[in-house]
């Protein structure tokens, strides 16, 4: 129907071995999000006389209003548990009866993303995967990349299109540079960050010229400025602005905390908000602020204790981000592609602040690590989410790293 096939690709050492925990995930991917289903595995579904799948396929299989070749139908959710029709005991009915090739896209890659850029193909794991977050989370650190076999579909192939072999080059080579710049450990993860804000929005002006020639002086001169020993006090200089930071994001984040879908989400997002009784955006919007103002700066300073024995959390969080997405050129400008990140990492800043809002209740690293995977699947899997963020950003005047970088300290 429609079968994987196998290529090399560059990897995560810590992915090779990730395999699906099936009916013993605690976040199962097939309960809570609507299924979509491509043309091809759609077609074939409604052809199927398998005696126990050919009445699920009549009437629980349907068709989008507006179909495309990859979302062309969408299957219901059972309304019990919201999870999909063809799960049982936490395994699937069409991969049992028919096979895995019988899979659609979605269900047959999830949670691996897979990208090509010329003829580098590289995979990761979404952290909306409770194995995965972990898995990459909390490992010591992310920074060993292999060459190993996957298998993918050709559907499911992010692709990054460079106008020529030459800037195909340069832009591999600042992808790899900015993945450089987050492993710099003798700097805070929020000069890092810094750090390549400055970079991408010079790198940005180079691109708006199609210069991509002067990348490679662009990358030596950043290279220089992060070995020298003046680069910390210098960026120490950079004031904080917390009450930005709440600006930007508590509204958007708590007003979706109560739509968890699963039993898992509503424990984890119970325990946070348990942190931030009586915080509501319908209370008074003065009121709001100065609260989550007040646990949001309690919380930063207690998040560094809550993660001593895994002091590479933010960074892996980060790293993974930047290698899924073909950073900084998974938008059509390069400092867009940093305001996402941005975006991505203040908020989940934001929600593990909450989380340890009291000294007295600190969670663990695996705590934080599912509140980061619920994160994911509740926000990241969200366009809607991405929109309102980034005008929350214009709003706030976020047009330059002037701002952003002040934002970032913690």
């Amino acid at each position: 129907m429609n079968p994987k096939y196998t290529v090399s690709a560059l990897v995560p050492a810590v992915n090779t071995s990730f395999k699906c925990l099936g009916s013993e995930c605690p976040d199962n991917c097939c309960t809570g999000w609507r299924v979509p289903i491509d043309q091809t595995s759609y077609l074939a579904y409604k052809k199927s006389v398998h005696p126990e799948l050919q009445p699920l396929f009549e009437t629980r299989l349907h068709p989008e209003k507006t179909p495309t070749p990859q979302h062309y139908g969408t299957i219901e959710l059972k309304k019990q548990d919201h999870a999909c029709s063809f799960i049982e005991g936490g395994w699937c009915k069409i991969q049992k009866h028919l096979g895995e090739d019988a899979l659609s896209d979605t269900c047959t890659v999830y949670p691996r993303i897979t990208v090509q850029h010329g003829d580098l193909f590289q995979q990761g794991l979404t952290l909306s995967c409770p194995d995965a977050a972990h898995r990459i989370l909390l490992q010591d650190e992310m920074t060993e990349f292999v060459q190993a076999p996957v298998a993918t579909r050709e559907h499911q192939i992010h692709r990054v299109n460079d106008p020529s072999p030459a800037a195909e080059l340069a832009t591999r080579d600042v992808r790899f540079f900015t993945l450089r710049i987050l492993r710099q450990a003798h700097l805070p993860l929020w000069q890092r960050m810094a750090v390549l804000g400055f970079f991408c929005e010079e790198a940005a002006l180079l691109q708006a010229r199609s210069d991509f020639a002067s990348f490679a002086g662009l990358m030596a001169r950043y290279e220089e400025m992060l070995a020298s020993e003046s680069l910390p006090q210098t960026l120490a200089g950079i004031a904080s602005y917390p009450q930005l930071h709440v600006q930007v994001f508590a509204g958007i984040l708590v007003s979706k905390l109560l739509k968890a879908t699963t039993p898992h989400q509503g424990a984890v997002l119970g325990e946070l908000a348990d942190g931030i009784a009586g915080l509501t955006p319908s209370a008074a919007p003065q009121v709001f602020q100065a609260g989550m103002l007040e646990k949001y700066v309690a919380g930063t300073r207690n998040l560094e204790r809550a993660l001593a024995g895994k002091p590479h959390f933010m960074t892996n969080f980060l790293v993974n981000q930047m290698f899924n997405e073909a950073f900084p050129f998974n938008e059509p400008r390069i400092f867009e592609s940093y305001i996402r990140l941005v975006s991505r990492f203040g908020s989940l800043r934001m929600l593990l602040a909450l989380r340890c809002s009291d000294e007295k209740k600190l969670p663990t690293p695996q705590q934080l690590a599912d509140l980061a995977q619920v994160y994911a699947r509740l926000f990241e899997h969200d366009p809607l989410f991405q929109d309102a963020i980034n005008q929350a950003l214009q709003t706030a005047g976020f047009e330059s790293m002037k701002y952003i970088a002040g934002v970032l300290r913690d």
